[in-house]
């Protein structure tokens, strides 16, 4: 990782005088600290809340190109140091809670806990037919790379328009050289190595990370709870959802606490 880190935003919302426990939410891919803040607000009486712009997202400092997420869980460990934070309880969704996994596996002394939401990370059940699309795809990136550039720049964009996920098309350089590593990754073995203690919650109607997902994960996280919300989709916390996803991280924590 460079000397030159990339600055972190995060809104600081304070906790109860007297409060140690520092609650870090990491939001998803083309996301803000934005999309988990009413949640967050909710969580005032738990403990200090920091609410993070990932590096690339919302007023962060882009990332060199070459990060994958477990860079980015060494930057979250500088910044937790920054902060003076000795360990965090996690929050997070989708993107987030790649980091969060990677945060879990490598640098399990600064996490106290870890919520996954709509967790992405293992590699989805494909179909024959996204099988196929996903190597068709693959197939014309490679023959794009064997063509002049008169041939080639045309091919590549049909192939991004036709193939491209909107977040591929939505992102610039560096994040769509990011993204095309993130989304290679598989974090099962990462996911065996977590040991503290692992909240997953996921909407039922989740078309992004599908509930099997979050099964998944409950298989390899050891001792982890799943709790699946009816009729909310990737965006649990979204509008109302922030009040029936913040009584569930209550209890959790209230758990984890007398435990």
């Amino acid at each position: 990782m460079p000397d030159a880190l990339p600055a972190i935003h995060a809104k600081t919302l304070p906790g109860p005088a007297g409060s140690t426990r520092a609650i870090v939410f990491l939001h998803g891919w083309g996301q803000s600290h934005t999309s988990m803040l009413p949640m967050a607000e909710l969580l005032g009486a738990v403990g200090t809340r920091y609410v993070l712009d990932l590096p690339g997202f919302g007023v962060s400092e882009a990332p060199p190109i070459e990060w994958d997420t477990f860079a980015y869980a060494k930057r979250i460990r500088t910044w937790l140091d920054e902060q003076g934070i000795d360990k965090a309880d996690l929050v997070g969704h989708s993107f987030g809670g790649r980091v969060s996994v990677q945060m879990g596996a490598h640098f399990p002394e600064r996490v106290r806990s870890i919520v996954l939401i709509g967790a992405a990370g293992l590699r989805p059940k494909r179909s024959f037919r996204q099988r196929f699309r996903v190597a068709f795809s693959r197939w014309l990136g490679k023959l794009a790379r064997m063509l002049p550039g008169s041939l080639r720049d045309p091919l590549l964009r049909w192939r991004e328009g036709k193939f491209g996920s909107p977040d591929f098309r939505n992102a610039k350089e560096p994040l769509r050289s990011i993204l095309s590593r993130v989304v290679a990754e598989d974090l099962q073995e990462q996911a065996r190595q977590v040991r503290a203690p692992t909240f997953l919650l996921w909407g039922r109607d989740d078309d992004q990370t599908p509930v099997d997902m979050a099964e998944r994960y409950k298989g390899l996280i050891a001792g982890s709870e799943l709790v699946v919300l009816d009729h909310l989709g990737h965006f649990p916390f979204a509008g109302v959802g922030s009040h029936p996803c913040a009584m569930q991280l209550k209890r959790f924590y209230t758990t984890q606490a007398a435990s």
